[in-house]
This record gives structure tokens, C-alpha cells and sequence, in this order.
């Protein structure tokens, strides 16, 4: 399962409010058609939990979001799309799901609820969800990098099986869990340190 139909939809969405917009507020001040933007083309309902998806048909969204700006304004699509949100003080689309990422994962974390305490447990944090959470928040570059380790908690059918790992909750990690995460941890650094050595050694030769 993928999220790539509710993007389109939300592509198809915005096709249809662009059109009305231009078609309707287009003799209308520069003031009013922002607000309308900010109003009708800044909302997109779950954005926070698109995380399989793909590259293209975001892309798709992205541009869609960018013309219905321009066509707006009057201004020619060769123009810079960063540089007509930074002018008329609107959100582009990259900025609206941090703050919807922002958002729903800060209500996360300071829930007391106790479904969603599950964010305490070591697992959680090493989670598809919560790695892509931070991708889209935090500046990534080649000196960044994020652990996945998943795959060594929930994807192994006898270790789950037999809930080596885990308590007796099912949810926060036993003795041994912890000793594999820290295990895991140790060589993922280790792992790093070394290709990390290595690009500082090549950069560093004549």
C-alpha cells in the first residue's frame, strides 16, 4: 500500500481550485489572492503520513502547487517559484508538511495516552515512520545519517515469536533487546566512522 493515490488526489484537487480561483479572483487585489491561497491551497488534509510514495508524483503536486501561485499572480511559469512564495509571504509546499510533520509529531510525543506511549520504547524510535519524520525535519547531508534498525527488531520471526526482545508489554525492550540495539548502535558508528575516514583521507591526498 502506498500513498501515491492520495497525493494525486490532492493534485487533482488543486488543479480544480486553481482553475476557480483564476477564473473567479483574477481582477481581485494581490492581498485578497493570498489569503484565498493560504485559505484553499495551503491545507492538505494527513500530508504528515505520506511516507511511501513516489518521487515523481510528489514532484507532480510540488509543480501543480508552484503554477497555481504564479497563474495567481500573473506571473510567468519560468519565474522562481521560491522567490514568488518569499515575496507574497506564503508557505511553499515543502514547508507546509514540516509543520505538519512538526505538528502531529510533537502531539505525539507529549501524549500520555497509553497507545501512543509505544514512543518510549526503543523500537519506536528506530521506526520507518519516525526515520522518515526526521528526514523531512532535519537538514540531511553526507555527514548526517539516521539508523534503520527495524528490520532487526520486527522483521526476524523467531526472535518475535518468542518475544526475546521485547518485555512482557510487547512494546518496551527486555535486557536482551537493549543489549541488541546497543550492539547494533555500536557498529552502525563504527560503520560510519570508517566511510567517514575514508571521504577525510581522499579529500585530505594530493
Amino acid at each position: 500500500m502506498t500513498d501515491d493515490d492520495d497525493i494525486i488526489k490532492q493534485t487533482t484537487k488543486f488543479l480544480v481550485v486553481g482553475n476557480t480561483l483564476q477564473r473567479k479572483f483574477s481582477y481581485y487585489s494581490r492581498e485578497v489572492k493570498m489569503e484565498l491561497f493560504r485559505s484553499h491551497c495551503c491545507s492538505i488534509y494527513c500530508n504528515s503520513l505520506w511516507s511511501r510514495y513516489k518521487v515523481a508524483t510528489l514532484n507532480c503536486l510540488k509543480v501543480c502547487h508552484n503554477d497555481i501561485l504564479k497563474r495567481l499572480l500573473g506571473l510567468p511559469r519560468w519565474c522562481s517559484s521560491s522567490l514568488a512564495f518569499a515575496r507574497n509571504g506564503v508557505n511553499n509546499l515543502d514547508v507546509i508538511r514540516r509543520h505538519s510533520v512538526f505538528s502531529l509529531r510533537s502531539r505525539v510525543e507529549l501524549s500520555t495516552n497509553s497507545i501512543t506511549s509505544v514512543r518510549q520504547s526503543s523500537a519506536y524510535v528506530c521506526g520507518p515512520i519516525q526515520q522518515w519524520w526526521l528526514g523531512l525535519l532535519f537538514v540531511q547531508n553526507e555527514n548526517v545519517d539516521f539508523a534503520n534498525f527495524w528490520d532487526n527488531f520486527y522483521e526476524d520471526p523467531i526472535l518475535v515469536e518468542d518475544s526475546i526482545l521485547f518485555g512482557d508489554d510487547g512494546l518496551h525492550l527486555s535486557p536482551v533487546g537493549h543489549a541488541r540495539l546497543g550492539r547494533l548502535l555500536n557498529d552502525k558508528v563504527s560503520s560510519y566512522r570508517s566511510k567517514n575516514g575514508e571521504r577525510t583521507a581522499v579529500a585530505a591526498s594530493p
